[in-house]
């Protein structure tokens, strides 16, 4: 897989299928990010972004903000069969701008 026609945007409630779909293969135990998704994106304290190719979400990532010049990244998750691209990479920089 490569990252032509990636596109980097905000996270949106219709993304939750997509995001359960991606965290099935997370964890053998599970993954608490689709209970967690909705309240994520909602909170203003933070940026949800998804990384979208055609019409299927590859990965997303949160930055939350802890001060004006300060960040945590989190829920990062990226599609197994897109991972080692650099995916992870584009949607942390984008995140951070």
């Amino acid at each position: 897989m490569h990252r032509e026609g990636l596109v980097i945007r905000p996270a949106q409630r219709c993304d939750l299928s997509a995001i359960e779909r991606i965290c099935q293969k997370t964890f053998a135990w599970g993954d608490y990010l689709p209970r967690v998704f909705l309240d994520l994106l909602e909170d203003d304290t933070g940026q949800m972004l998804v990384g979208q190719v055609k019409d299927e979400i590859v990965g997303l990532v949160r930055l939350s903000r802890l001060s004006s010049d300060e960040g945590w990244l989190e829920a990062m998750r990226i599609h197994p069969k897109w991972r080692r691209c650099g995916l992870a990479h584009q949607l942390t920089c984008q995140a951070r701008d």
